[in-house]
């Protein structure tokens, strides 16, 4: 097996500005000759095939590595540095995640995102919700159901109106079950390190509401 590289590319890597005869050069039978100094390359180790691309000869990358190879200052890292490329700074946090409230156990908050999963300093902003009455029993008893953060007094992002469950309905921000709270609609998101459930003030009947919510945490 050869390893084969595009001629002006493996001259860009070895930063030669031209193929001339201080450097390398094809002869018409298509020799890349390598002249002596240069990337510590031998002429045997690297010869070009008939569309002008270098080829590495079989053992060239058996037993040894690159570096063995190519000296330390032969090859700019493909001209990336670890001065001028950095990794991407992560400033929010993505979330999806879906729940079940049972109306049996509504006044039982539901965790939608673990206060574990919201590191020191940040907050959730809640982007958006959708709700399924998961059957043909309408909500009775339970008056309202908040998507609200985990505080000791909970920042509501949404208030939903019990009453306005009904079977086999689907809810949502453009519902007239649904008061969007200034931490949802104008994005001031719940407290810091502060997790996300879902809640009802009471425990009440109807069919169990299942959802997704979505948003970031940053």
């Amino acid at each position: 097996m050869k390893y084969s590289i595009d001629l002006q590319l493996f001259v860009n890597l070895v930063r030669i500005d031209a193929i001339d005869t201080d450097t390398l050069e094809l002869s018409d039978d298509h020799t890349l000759s390598v002249k002596a100094g240069v990337v510590g390359l031998t002429a045997d180790a690297l010869t070009a095939d008939s569309d002008g691309r270098a080829v590495f000869e079989d053992d060239f990358f058996d037993e040894t590595t690159v570096d063995d190879k190519f000296e330390d200052d032969a090859i700019n890292g493909g001209k990336l540095k670890d001065s001028t490329v950095e990794p991407a700074k992560l400033t929010e946090i993505p979330f999806h995640a879906t729940f079940t409230l049972t109306s049996a156990a509504a006044a039982t908050p539901v965790s939608i995102i673990d206060d574990a999963d919201v590191p020191a300093g940040k907050k959730v902003y809640l982007q958006g919700y959708i709700l399924k009455v998961d059957g043909a029993t309408d909500w009775g008893t339970t008056a309202s159901v908040k998507i609200q953060d985990t505080n000791g007094t909970p920042v509501d992002f949404v208030t939903l109106t019990a009453s306005a469950l009904d079977g086999n309905e689907v809810h949502g921000p453009w519902s007239d079950s649904a008061a969007l709270e200034a931490a949802f609609c104008k994005s001031s998101g719940g407290t810091t390190a502060k997790g996300l459930q879902i809640v009802g003030n009471a425990n009440g009947t109807g069919s169990s509401l299942v959802g997704a919510c979505w948003g970031v945490i940053k």
